[in-house]
């Protein structure tokens, strides 16, 4: 699960997430994904040092020049792991039913939130910022 969100961290830094999809269309060397990208090569180098440490971008040297290419099998794992949290079930409770349950784990309110705003002092009822009747429980 630690990798899963190291990758996404990696992945959420824009310039990182542009490489990757311009990797994916083509197998590119530092000097094409910087002109593609309009960024530095040293800059180029150092996302692309990050994204190989963690294994999402593969390189091959062809001639003088290294080629990247994104790790679609790591990539895919990601998308599975992300995919599957609409795999789980919410379970049926009975949270917030009921007073002692209301006031255990949402706490009271203090008197300053009571009675927010003259339409609410004008009916004659203590009520909360929610509008909710709050009177007894401050």
């Amino acid at each position: 699960m630690e990798n899963l969100f190291a990758s996404l961290r990696i992945l959420s830094e824009k310039s990182r997430f542009n490489l990757v999809r311009l990797l994916l269309q083509h197998d590119y060397c530092v000097e094409a994904l910087a002109k593609r990208l309009e960024m530095s090569e040293s800059a180029v180098s150092q996302h692309l040092k990050v994204l190989q440490e963690h294994e999402l971008v593969d390189s091959e040297r062809r001639g003088y020049y290294a080629h990247y290419s994104v790790r679609k099998d790591r990539l895919k794992k990601i998308g599975e792991s992300i995919l599957s949290l609409t795999e789980i079930e919410q379970e049926k409770t009975d949270c917030c039913k009921g007073e002692e349950h209301k006031e255990k784990h949402h706490g009271k309110h203090s008197e300053e939130d009571c009675c927010k705003g003259e339409e609410r002092k004008g009916e004659g009822r203590h009520k909360n910022a929610e509008g909710e009747c709050c009177k007894g429980h401050h």
